[in-house]
């Protein structure tokens, strides 16, 4: 690799960040960031909603930079960079890698994509586990990428195996997806040394899981996080076919275990998370130890098996098939075609984590105050003009603008060049191998369908990041990507 254009890439995508980061200084605190410094700091009860292992890797990152700097403000500021500076670094490198493999224009597509897209800076500078799943996604990309390149697989071991350790910590299903990825890679290869790193990492997280965290009294995830597509479609028929069910023995042994009057007026076709959260028990308790406080929410969630839960969905649809696949593909459509204006206007201020929204906003003041962490941003007119335009997209008319803002633009370029790819490898065009780099990005959007957001595009970020690779392979004139 050619270190002075991997470092003049760096210096392109630090230098048009700066803008984000001087307007959002110290850092932008997301909802869920706010939710995991509570977690760490212990202003909650420590919870595995939000994958603890990234509340506690972020929170230790903090406290460090709070011991160098003795106060909050700075500490915020030299996380937030460093943050930023590695993901400069991972992204130039997977910009260089994706050049070496599908030429010059290629190479600076991605560079422009990753410095000028608002998502990665945004996110870059961001208090929220979506910046180090994001670093790891690359490094993961990028070793990919160059084994399928240069047919070496002990040259980028350790990048494969740090980027997977990072999707896995900072990502739940981030990390189902890795073991899929590292699984294949492993047969397609033929490398035992994967194989063991894949077996290594199992062991790891479920020691992590199950072991240190209950010795921890971190609680597991909640009920309702597994299943939020199952609740709306369970949401969805009861709430069109109420007055048919609600005599009915299924009506009763749903409503035991589901407040179905509660979901169905909660019911919204594209995010879930209203009725997720209607189902099944809270995090929230009285000042009861830590040890009392995750036994009373161990027993109380043994209410909610996922079995039983599993067997009502099943029977309601058996009986509405068609409610079903409506509810689902409510809850998707986004991720594949152009939506209308209130549905993108849900999925577009998943953007920037709604951060324009209030009730975001006042939540995150809140517990940051709580925290004695105060956030006060930069509070200059250029900033908070700057503020204002980035986190409104749809405020700006420029259909160009919330063309490039919409999930499913990236999807279809995404399958589109996987079937390439594909096609050209049944007709040994090009090796098996360049499956590898699709993996992950292909899994992901099928974890996408399993998602709270309809057509979020926080969720689909492995796959902008991939935009590239896309479009070479669409338009592929290079032929290094042929069997020798």
């Amino acid at each position: 690799m050619k270190k002075g254009w991997h470092f003049g890439y760096f210096l392109i995508i630090m230098l048009a960040w700066l803008p984000y980061w001087w307007s959002f200084y110290p850092i932008i605190i997301s909802y869920d960031g706010a939710a995991q410094l509570a977690n760490f700091f212990g202003l909650t009860y420590p919870n595995n909603h939000q994958p603890y292992t990234a509340a506690f890797l972020m929170g230790l990152l903090v406290k460090f930079f709070m011991k160098l700097t003795h106060e909050s403000t700075l500490a915020f500021a030299l996380y937030a960079i460093c943050i930023a500076s590695v993901s400069a670094f991972v992204l130039s490198r997977l910009a260089f890698k994706l050049g070496s493999s599908f030429g010059k224009k290629i190479e600076w597509f991605a560079v422009g994509l990753f410095a000028l897209f608002p998502l990665f800076p945004f996110y870059a500078i961001s208090y929220d586990k979506t910046s180090p799943f994001l670093i790891g996604t690359a490094m993961l990309l990028s070793a990919l990428i160059s084994i399928a390149e240069e047919k070496k697989i002990n040259n980028h071991l350790l990048e494969l195996f740090i980027g997977s350790i990072l999707i896995s910590a900072f990502r739940t299903d981030g990390y189902y997806v890795v073991v899929i990825v590292l699984f294949v890679s492993s047969i397609v290869l033929k490398s035992k040394k994967i194989l063991w790193g894949l077996l290594l990492l199992i062991f790891s997280m479920s020691i992590i899981s199950k072991v240190i965290f209950p010795n921890m009294y971190v609680m597991p995830g909640l009920p309702g996080d597994p299943i939020s597509v199952p609740l709306q479609q369970v949401a969805y028929t009861v709430k069109k076919n109420e007055s048919h069910l609600e005599k009915n023995k299924l009506y009763v042994e749903l409503n035991e275990i589901i407040p179905l009057k509660k979901i169905t007026q909660a019911y919204n076709p594209n995010l879930a998370d209203y009725v997720k959260f209607s189902y099944g028990n809270k995090y929230y308790g009285t000042n009861k130890s830590q040890k009392k406080a995750f036994e009373d929410f161990l027993k109380e969630k043994k209410k909610y098996s996922t079995l039983k839960f599993a067997r009502l969905w099943l029977a309601l649809g058996k009986r509405y098939p068609f409610d079903y696949v409506k509810a689902w593909w409510y809850q998707v459509n986004s991720y594949y075609m152009p939506t209308n204006y209130d549905e993108q206007q849900k999925s577009s201020g998943q953007l920037f984590m709604n951060f324009n929204k209030n009730w975001v906003n006042n939540s995150v003041i809140n517990t940051m105050k709580q925290l004695n962490m105060p956030i006060n941003y930069n509070n200059s007119n250029f900033a908070k003009k700057f503020r204002s335009k980035i986190t409104t997209p749809l405020k700006n008319d420029n259909f160009i603008y919330k063309f490039s803002l919409s999930a499913w633009l990236y999807d279809w370029v995404l399958i589109l060049s996987a079937i390439i790819a594909i096609i050209q490898i049944i007709k040994k065009k090009i090796s098996i191998v360049w499956l590898l780099p699709f993996l992950f990005p292909l899994g992901i959007l099928g974890v996408a369908m399993l998602t709270p957001v309809d057509g979020g595009m926080r969720y689909i970020l492995p796959i902008i990041m991939t935009l590239p690779m896309g479009v070479g392979f669409i338009f592929r004139k290079n032929k290094k990507t042929e069997n020798g």
